[in-house]
């Protein structure tokens, strides 16, 4: 609907010669190409900021793995892993105010 009836009432705009209706579906196509502009970057933002936070969460896994040979660590580090072990068995979300998107 956001794209093929208004790419037929271009054309038949176009065609007609009718400078007012020409300029009206021109003006749509400029709107419609920097919303889908400004659509992508933010997923891209999204999906950078995901990895982001992946790396983020595996540089943590990796320093409490090598905080466990330490004995002040261990209940420490048990309970990080059991927090982990529960928001993934729940399907808990850390950010709340985020939507869901695909992994």
């Amino acid at each position: 609907v956001a794209f093929t009836y208004p790419a037929i009432q271009s054309i038949k705009a176009l065609e007609s010669k009718n400078a007012a209706e020409s300029q009206k579906w021109l003006t749509y196509w400029i709107v419609y190409g920097y919303v889908r502009t400004l659509f992508s970057v933010t997923q891209i933002v999204e999906n950078c900021n995901k990895i982001f936070l992946k790396i983020m969460v595996q540089m943590l896994n990796v320093a409490f793995v090598a905080a466990i040979g330490f004995s002040s660590c261990r209940n420490f580090v048990a309970v990080f892993y059991e927090v982990q072990f529960v928001v993934r068995q729940t399907g808990m979300r850390i950010f709340p105010g985020k939507s869901e998107g695909t992994h």
